[in-house]
């Protein structure tokens, strides 16, 4: 039977990494925290509840913290979780009839996130259900990038029909710190760089109708009513116009690409 470690990268999760712990337990036969020097309980919660705990600066690269938790872990297969995600029952149960058959041909699988907006599942749109890549297999997948990081994969890729709540939008104020950091990250490995500023100005202004009309009209999106438009604004939207903005304040400031 394959084993598989369940590895998380936290920072000041005290409130949440429990019921993603537990779930994580449904399968894992390990769980690694690597926690981002956390000034709350995060630690002393995630030890509670068995797992093996590294504190080690996050130093702005979510790739090298992934990878740093990935070598710590003792099994050939590792599951990535973030403490915003819960693997369902069901999903448990998928990923334990894997476990238990021969080694196939992938060597990462997607499972499938359920989002939610302010505690409501969303239930229409390219965000209902969407694939994330989570389950890997040590020494054939390498993680590189500071943030939205980017799988590096020698060899096949599979699908588990495995579901997990995803949590990723609480509160207005959580998202935008999220977005701040991230788009911040992004421009200092300079993601977009080598557009060109015509390119950056095009999407500044169509960028917002295309998502609008892609998820919101042609999938649906409207159905969820203000929960589905809210996730299109800050989760579609604010993420590539900040990102897009920053890139123009960067080229002004150093006098490039202008």
């Amino acid at each position: 039977m394959k084993r598989v470690s369940a590895v998380f990268i936290v920072k000041n999760e005290e409130r949440r990494i429990r019921p993603a712990i537990e779930s994580a337990w449904q399968f894992a036969d390990e769980v690694v925290v690597v926690d981002d020097e956390s000034q709350d309980r995060t630690v002393e919660v995630a030890r509670s509840l068995g797992a093996r705990v590294y504190v080690r600066a996050l130093n702005r690269d979510f790739g090298a913290q992934y990878m740093f938790g990935i070598e710590q872990a003792e099994n050939d297969w590792v599951y990535l979780m973030d403490a915003d995600e819960i693997v369902t029952k069901e999903g448990a149960e998928v990923i334990n009839q894997w476990k238990s058959q021969p080694e196939g041909y992938a060597v990462a699988y997607r499972v499938y996130f359920l989002n939610h907006v302010f505690g409501r599942r969303l239930e229409w749109g390219e965000w209902a259900r969407q694939g994330h890549l989570r389950l890997i297999k040590r020494g054939k997948v390498r993680i590189e990038g500071r943030v939205h990081s980017r799988f590096v994969i020698d060899g096949e890729v599979g699908e588990l029909d495995a579901d997990v709540l995803h949590f990723p939008l609480e509160s207005v104020s959580q998202m935008l710190k999220k977005i701040d950091l991230y788009t911040d990250l992004q421009i200092e490995e300079g993601v977009i760089r080598d557009w060109p500023m015509r390119k950056i100005e095009k999407q500044i202004l169509t960028f917002p109708f295309k998502m609008f009309w892609k998820n919101y009209i042609r999938r649906k999106g409207y159905k969820d009513g203000i929960l589905g438009l809210v996730w299109l604004v800050m989760v579609d939207i604010l993420n590539r116009e900040v990102l897009l903005l920053k890139e123009v304040q960067w080229r002004l400031a150093h006098k490039e690409g202008l």
